[in-house]
């Protein structure tokens, strides 16, 4: 399968699915809903941009359309979005351990999370419940200003070098 690694799709980016159709979605959304389900302070992955992400994912890297279409099309078979948890699970499960639709399995978990670890509303509860702002890391905190004076006595010192 191709990966879609090194491919970005940023969150203003992601809009209305125009890869897969409601079908898949719809298997797709019990699917990413099993791999994140939520509790009472996180919020199940389909009620995330999980959904389009993957698919504005699949737009972008076209090479990967074929196999997770295919992951998609084995669930909508076994009638995924029809089934109990623990069938879901099982049937997960499954396709994580096939030979043919396992590397589509870890594709659509990737991009699965990447979607949901952004998420503002995800982004939110991380805060709440650790204290962390997932943003710092990205926009930086605020520093004192550097103290030039610092350097002073470097820039005195005679050029370690000649002149050519």
């Amino acid at each position: 399968m191709a990966d879609p690694g090194g491919v970005y799709v940023a969150p203003e980016e992601v809009g209305e699915p125009s890869v897969l159709d409601p079908r898949e979605l719809a298997v797709l959304e019990a699917w990413v809903d099993r791999l994140v389900p939520g509790d009472a302070h996180w919020p199940p992955a389909g009620a995330t941009p999980a959904v389009a992400y993957i698919d504005a994912m699949l737009d972008r890297a076209p090479a990967a359309r074929a196999p997770i279409r295919a992951a998609l099309a084995r669930l909508a078979d076994r009638d995924l979005t029809a089934l109990g948890d623990e069938v879901r699970d099982a049937e997960l499960r499954a396709l994580e351990a096939s030979s043919e639709h396992g590397p589509a399995f870890r594709a659509v978990l990737e991009m699965t999370l990447e979607a949901y670890y952004r998420d503002p509303a995800v982004e939110q509860v991380v805060e709440a419940r650790t204290g962390f702002d997932s943003r710092r890391p990205m926009v930086g905190t605020p520093m004192a200003p550097f103290d030039e004076a610092r350097v002073d006595r470097v820039r005195a010192l005679p050029p370690r070098y000649r002149p050519a």
